[in-house]
């Protein structure tokens, strides 16, 4: 499918919810469109460089109730664990169709596998 639409809520250290990441505008709430390539994520953000996981730096992704200490409610958020260099960090993302989220969780998660394997 082509790009989804929605905000993104910012990206805290894995495991550490108040410990925002401060580079590349990542702990900014923007609109964003993400979307999965060959190469990797693509979150295209408003007035904000584009962030690009490539899937090699892809740890996780998942349905998410919360982050950062802001709870969402149930399955209310993709959450995209990635590294950043040698860190472990988690993007959220808030699609405006909230059914994404799942679909979404399962490629990445489809697409990393495959790449490993390859």
């Amino acid at each position: 499918g082509g790009p989804v639409s929605g905000l993104s809520v910012g990206t805290p250290f894995t495991g550490r919810w108040l410990d925002r990441v401060a580079v590349h505008g990542l702990s900014n709430r923007t609109r964003s469109d993400l979307s999965l390539a060959t190469d990797g994520v693509h979150l295209t953000r408003e007035g904000a460089a584009e962030l690009f996981v490539p899937w090699s730096d892809v740890e996780d992704a998942l349905p998410g109730s919360a982050l950062a200490g802001k709870v969402i409610g149930e399955g209310g958020l993709l959450l995209l664990t990635w590294r950043l260099g040698d860190t472990s960090v988690t993007t959220g993302f808030r699609a405006d169709a909230h059914a994404e989220h799942q679909r979404l969780a399962d490629a990445i998660t489809n697409n990393r596998a495959h790449v490993e394997t390859t």
